[in-house]
């Protein structure tokens, strides 16, 4: 989903501390991978792979565990794309999922966040997307998708109901 610029071959976690992956099978993954679960709590999803003698820690999201709506998860996973070595979200589920991400998950827009979001709408053409605008450009595009907002299982993820657009 995010923050694997650098992966697998280097990674630089200060700013976010970890990877953040979509998987459509969370047991299978966790097996895949040789994940070892971090957190005792259930709805905790990070866990610790290692990469060539490091432990490298990741959050494994599912398509129905909330964090995004299963229906746009599925529309994640379906149109992904191959990226050096393993596949990442295309630029416009990418640019999408991360303003989400951002304004919903989080307190804040981070700078960092705020940069790759103005990057990834040049890539993909918008030309009227500015960062003041941005819940409400995340609401439109919402509501064109018939995409809900939804509060993940894991209660360890902020979820701020006060910046959704109900109507």
């Amino acid at each position: 989903l995010r923050n694997f610029g650098s992966f697998p071959y280097e990674y630089d976690l200060t700013q976010h501390g970890d990877i953040d992956f979509l998987v459509s099978d969370l047991e299978e993954a966790v097996h895949v991978l040789n994940a070892v679960k971090v957190f005792p709590e259930n709805y905790r999803v990070h866990y610790s792979i290692n990469i060539d003698g490091s432990s490298v820690p990741i959050d494994l999201r599912s398509l129905d565990d909330e964090y995004y709506d299963p229906y746009w998860s599925r529309d994640i996973l379906n149109t992904r794309i191959f990226y050096t070595d393993f596949y990442v979200p295309d630029d416009e589920q990418y640019f999408h999922s991360l303003l989400y991400h951002a304004l919903i998950h989080k307190k804040l827009l981070t700078k960092d966040y705020g940069e790759t979001l103005e990057a990834l709408a040049r890539n993909i053409g918008l030309k009227k997307y500015c960062s003041d605008e941005a819940l409400n450009f995340l609401n439109k595009f919402m509501k064109e998708k018939n995409y809900l907002y939804t509060k993940p299982e894991d209660k360890s993820v902020y979820f701020a109901w006060e910046k959704i657009n109900f109507t």
